[in-house]
């Protein structure tokens, strides 16, 4: 509870997703968001929620907004497709939240935020969020695009390289059904006068009808059937080989009957690697955006996470742990991946990997022989690591070495060595945790003088025995 005795609650960071036809940029050609000197968000929000946001009673009105939705375009001889578009949806009831964040200035240290809503100022004043590399106040938006271009604030995507492309092959396939038509229905050449032109449209030639024609003028003929040309099939291919060489989708995802008989591993390997390396631009760019979001996570817990905060940590062992923690204890704002993603390296090509080093031998210790703690991984890296069976002594004694490793650092204290311990497992494993990043990054000077005397028990017991 507050002075006030009102309840209080933890706060938790939203992250929420902005469509780009919200953002108006005041440079158009700079790439870099931290580079712009003002940016506006507007939006249309409804009358409760911006009574829910300002506490204030507006009047709304109809807005016309863009809106994404389902379309069904025609195409030759009758034929549909269904599509995504933009069109402009009128909302009722809504007000305009225009919102414009300027960058620190001389004459703003700390940035301007304007926030008018319909047609009254809500809010004017300094930025809200610490949020950039030097801890100053900067924009509260992270850009993400597929394909960045140099200059430009809006980026690109493979979409937009394969949208000519599919229409030349809607147009060619449409032609070619056309031509097809043609074919199947015939051509019928008839004499002038000599029969009713308009039944014959009208009517066609349906099996068993009976063609009167004038007595005395030449019979109607069919004209001899044409074959497709032979251009319409290249172009197709052509067109279809360009759509895969842009959209990154081999003939291994493509083909179902592909002759894999005369290719090698290796042949095979280096397709599926070309796929992937088209991918390269837009997953680099996904992981970028999702770094930046965690840096800006971390920077407003350090801002705003004055009081103790309770997490939920699942640590290396897959243990849940509860925890209180400040913004004092965050002095770090690097975010890593410890997991590849399955874009770059699936779970199939893991296990290959593992195959081909275990074959190499490189897991063996300098007798030749695969320890029981190396066996262990190597199982939980094929998804075995829950069998109770392959628990081993050592790996019991490394992982209650981790256990202790972790309690000192989140929760500032540890056990004394019991006569069940290995000890040299949990000196090597107590040593190790001090001369790593976490307790580099994480650790205090007085975490560090109780695992030194921790390790000095485990090494005096160890004379004793």
């Amino acid at each position: 509870k507050n002075e006030l005795g009102q309840d209080m609650f933890e706060g938790e960071v939203e992250v929420g997703v902005i469509s780009p036809y919200e953002i108006y940029p005041d440079n158009p050609s700079v790439s870099n968001i931290d580079d712009l000197r003002s940016i506006i968000h507007a939006k249309a929000y409804s009358v409760d929620a911006v009574k829910d946001m300002y506490g204030i009673d507006l009047k709304g009105e109809n807005l016309d907004t863009i809106d994404i939705s389902n379309i069904s375009n025609l195409g030759g001889l009758g034929y549909s497709a269904t599509a995504k578009a933009l069109s402009t949806k009128t909302k009722e009831n809504q007000v305009m939240v225009i919102e414009k964040y300027e960058c620190p200035s001389t004459k703003n240290p700390n940035g301007k935020l304007t926030i008018v809503a319909g047609n009254k100022l809500v809010y004017m004043g300094e930025l809200p969020y610490i949020n950039t590399v030097n801890l100053k106040r900067g924009f509260p938006f992270i850009k993400q695009c597929s394909i960045s271009i140099p200059n430009s604030f809006w980026g690109s995507s493979i979409i937009e390289r394969l949208i000519p492309v599919q229409r030349s092959f809607n147009a060619v396939k449409n032609r070619k059904h056309e031509f097809l038509n043609r074919i199947s229905l015939g051509v019928l050449t008839v004499e002038d006068g000599s029969v009713d032109i308009e039944n014959l449209e009208e009517e066609g030639l349906s099996p068993g009808k009976v063609l009167v024609y004038r007595q005395g003028s030449n019979s109607p003929k069919m004209l001899s059937s044409e074959t497709v040309p032979a251009s319409f099939e290249r172009e197709e291919e052509m067109l279809l080989e360009e759509f895969v060489n842009i959209s990154g989708v081999s003939d291994l995802l493509t083909t179902a009957n592909i002759q894999t008989g005369n290719i090698s591993g290796v042949a095979l390997q280096l397709l599926i690697e070309q796929d992937e390396s088209r991918l390269t631009a837009p997953e680099d760019e996904i992981k970028r955006a999702i770094k930046e979001v965690g840096r800006h996570i971390l920077r407003l817990y350090k801002q705003f996470a004055v009081l103790p905060h309770t997490s939920r940590l699942i640590n290396e062992n897959g243990e849940i742990e509860m925890f209180y923690w400040t913004n004092s204890q965050i002095n770090s704002e690097d975010v890593v991946f410890e997991t590849e993603h399955e874009v770059s390296q699936t779970l199939a090509q893991k296990r290959s990997m593992i195959l081909e080093i275990l074959n190499a031998g490189l897991f063996n210790d300098e007798n030749g022989v695969m320890s029981n703690s190396t066996r262990q991984k190597v199982l939980e890296q094929f998804g075995f690591g829950t069998w109770s069976n392959s628990q081993d002594l050592q790996t019991l004694q490394t992982k209650r070495a981790d256990r202790e490793n972790y309690d000192l650092l989140m929760k500032s204290k540890i056990i004394a060595p019991s006569e069940i311990d290995d000890h040299n497992i949990h000196i090597n494993q107590h040593t190790a945790f001090l001369l790593g990043n976490d307790f580099e990054k994480m650790g205090t000077e007085e975490q560090k003088i109780s695992m030194i005397n921790h390790i000095k028990e485990h090494k005096n017991l160890l004379n004793i025995e």
